[in-house]
């Protein structure tokens, strides 16, 4: 019984030998052994017989070097005709190892029901295309094919089918990676106690997880479609409208606010957001974590109102000095210090304050600002020179922040009985400024000395000046007021403060204190970006406000 394998065999040996024949045919005819036929007619049959056999050598060609892999097979898995792409693929050295294959789906197909399944196909389409297939190589390892196949009716009896195949693996297993990624970061994003919004490119809020709708209270058909600001009080609304264009041009921005949830509480939250861009770099939209700050905000107020009681809560009563101070951080903690320090010691009747500057303001700046502050106050107390006392507080401080990027400025002003002097040390700090009305002249208290915890046997210095005259006004503050900014990134500067003090100067020390803090309010809008502290120390009585 003929078999359609044996068919074929017989068909690709009459086509061979057609070929050897034509072969010997035209080398009879290039050698003029060729009788029985005109010349013309010979020479038709040689261009003929050329052209067949340049075909055939460039079908050969073609299928013997492609990367795709080729075959013939009959419908029942019956391998027989393979090029060297696919005998490769499949975990051979050359398709004589791998030829015949009796039983292709059992041997190379992971899952064997596969390939009948293609087969049924083609009984009905006669033609499958691009069809993702999951093969296993000679030695098992799975690879992943795409597969183009059709069924041949001719010329044997049976139908036979002719495919060509790609190994698609690599893309695959990336595919399979970035779904895995996708779903790893999916669960991620729904399981994470942080709220997540993404955002179109007009801020329209698309997508949002649980922790979103947790946040506000609030259900998708209240949130999707919607914008963050829609959700905002009165203050971060203003501020989202007003920022708008600017973040829209920022590819990262970090911000705080208040939201208001379904039952009108308010919700302070940390937002981080980022501009999402494709592969080729243009935006795709945005995506918002936003924080709970509920319960921080709760522990910070606390350090607040601790770190507020630290400060002095009133002018002290000096004989000759009309004196005042304020601190104003910029969050609800913050790193500036001012203070008023008993003399004991050395100088009977002579009053001392002092202003200090952490790097930085939040918590762990509050918290350094705290410990210096005892530590001074103790260091005060006792005897010794101001150099003394601050070499004593650096070297203190040094042993806690060395290493850690924070310090601290100072400056430290001692004025002596009867304001006859006043003798100062600073630490990093700007100088202090002192006015003198009747000459309408500034002076500023300078000196050599380093910040405080940056080196540890830091040596400092006491300078003095002859002491404050009646009217004169002695100011000490922090870089919070001279470099805060308006919107446009205007700083406030000095010029600006001494202008005040010139103009003010009449005023009590509390009156010149309340006029600076006005105008630097009325300068920055309302929001500063740094801790701002300042100490007004004026000779005489205070003057009526």
């Amino acid at each position: 019984m003929t078999t359609p394998a044996t068919a074929l065999e017989s068909l690709s040996k009459s086509l061979k030998n057609l070929l050897n024949a034509a072969a010997d045919e035209l080398s009879l005819i290039e050698t003029g052994q060729y009788t029985g036929m005109p010349c013309e007619r010979l020479d038709s049959l040689k261009d003929v017989l050329k052209d067949l056999m340049e075909a055939a050598q460039r079908f050969h060609a073609m299928y013997d070097n492609a990367a795709q892999g080729m075959f013939m097979a009959t419908l029942d898995g019956y391998v027989f005709e393979a090029n060297p792409a696919l005998a490769r693929m499949l975990g051979y050295e050359t398709p004589d190892q791998m030829l015949p294959v009796e039983d292709f789906a059992r041997k190379h197909y992971v899952n064997p029901p596969d390939r009948q399944r293609i087969v049924d196909v083609l009984l009905e389409g006669g033609v499958a295309r691009n069809l993702e297939v999951n093969l296993k190589r000679l030695d098992g390892t799975p690879i992943w094919c795409l597969l183009n196949v059709r069924l041949l009716r001719e010329p044997g009896p049976e139908p036979l089918i002719e495919g060509i195949t790609v190994d698609i693996t690599p893309r695959k297993l990336a595919e399979q990676a970035l779904k895995s990624s996708e779903e790893r970061h999916r669960r991620i994003l729904e399981t994470t106690g942080e709220a997540v919004a993404f955002l179109d490119q007009k801020m329209v809020i698309r997508e949002v997880n649980e922790a979103f709708y947790k946040l506000l209270g609030l259900g998708p058909e209240q949130v999707l479609g919607r914008r963050i600001l829609d959700f905002a009080d009165e203050d971060f609304r203003e501020f989202l409208s007003r920022n708008f264009d600017r973040f829209l041009s920022m590819d990262q921005r970090t911000y705080e606010g208040v939201l208001v949830d379904s039952q009108g509480h308010n919700v302070p939250v940390l937002v981080h957001a980022n501009t999402l861009r494709g592969a080729d770099g243009r935006a795709m939209g945005n995506v918002a974590f936003l924080t709970d700050m509920t319960e921080s905000k709760k522990a910070v107020a606390l350090a607040a109102q601790v770190q507020e009681s630290l400060l002095p809560d009133s002018s002290p009563t000096v004989p000759g000095l009309d004196v005042a101070g304020r601190s104003l951080p910029s969050q609800e903690t913050g790193g500036d210090y001012f203070d008023w320090l008993e003399v004991s010691f050395g100088a009977p009747g002579a009053f001392r304050a002092v202003v200090g500057d952490v790097a930085g303001h939040g918590l762990d700046a509050a918290l350094l600002m705290t410990m210096a502050r005892g530590f001074l106050r103790m260091r005060a107390a006792q005897p010794g020179s101001l150099a003394d006392i601050v070499g004593d507080l650096n070297f203190h401080l040094t042993k806690d922040t060395l290493g850690t990027g924070r310090f601290m400025t100072l400056m430290l002003v001692e004025i002596q009985q009867d304001c006859q002097e006043i003798h100062w040390v600073r630490a990093g700090h700007d100088p202090a400024l002192l006015y003198d009305p009747s000459r309408d002249r500034f002076r500023e208290l300078l000196g050599r000395g380093v910040a405080l915890g940056v080196v540890p046997e830091a040596g400092y210095q006491v300078r003095k000046v002859k002491g404050l005259a009646p009217g004169q006004v002695l100011v000490v503050g922090t870089d919070g007021i001279w470099e805060a900014q308006d919107r446009e990134g205007e700083m406030f500067g000095k010029q600006r403060l001494k202008n005040i003090i010139k103009a003010k100067a009449g005023l009590s020390s509390l009156g010149i204190l309340d006029e600076v803090f006005k105008a630097l309010w009325d300068f920055s809008g309302r929001r500063l970006r740094d801790d701002a502290t300042l100490v007004v120390i004026k000779a005489g009585a205070a003057p009526p406000m």
